[in-house]
């Protein structure tokens, strides 16, 4: 699929879409982020003549292209710090021999230390692929009563610890004789 090009500059792709009013009849415009923040300079109620609108009573239409600049701008930084991105990671290439192109094409890796050099393209890999590095799957019923105690100690030894450096002694008695009756119930060798 062809990517649309931006109506005023014809060079970058366009990411938005902007309506704007000639002789009173609407007109969408597909604009770049960079075309689109100029539009909004230029425009005759931008920042130009602040006042002047203020005086017309256009205080919530000032406030509206005052967001949607700032939308805009963060907008354009994303998308930079993407293109960034991306540029650096094709440049990568492992002691070995292997470039991310060639990584990303095969997905193989040469070496051992490929793994340090495409760390970051591995993890955004694995969150696009597998929608996170952790494994969120099935437990089996027999095992979920254990995996769900060990989380529950591990809460109340932090919260022990912490209360403890707070020396709030009291509340600290209480989660340590929830955590040995929790201890003391749990039958480790049923598994």
């Amino acid at each position: 699929m062809q990517k649309k090009r931006c109506e005023l500059c014809g060079r970058q792709e366009s990411l938005i879409e902007v309506q704007v009013y000639r002789d009173n009849k609407p007109k969408t415009l597909s604009l770049c982020t960079s075309c689109a923040m100029k539009l909004l300079e230029n425009h005759p109620e931008g920042q130009k003549d602040v006042s002047a609108l203020l005086e017309k009573g256009g205080k919530e239409m000032f406030q509206m292209i005052f967001e949607v600049r700032s939308l805009l701008g963060e907008i354009a930084s994303q998308i930079h710090m993407i293109e960034t991105q991306r540029s650096h990671a094709s440049q990568l290439q492992c002691s070995c021999g292997l470039t991310y192109e060639e990584f990303k094409e095969t997905g193989y890796l040469g070496c051992p230390w490929c793994y340090d050099t495409f760390k970051t393209a591995i993890h955004e890999m694995l969150v696009d692929i597998e929608r996170g590095t952790v494994h969120r799957g099935m437990i089996p019923p027999k095992h979920m009563y254990f995996i769900l105690v060990q989380k529950e100690i591990a809460y109340l030894q932090r919260r022990l610890k912490h209360l403890l450096s707070r020396e709030a002694y009291e509340e600290a008695a209480r989660v340590q004789k929830r955590l040995k009756r929790i201890q003391g119930k749990t039958q480790w060798d049923s598994l």
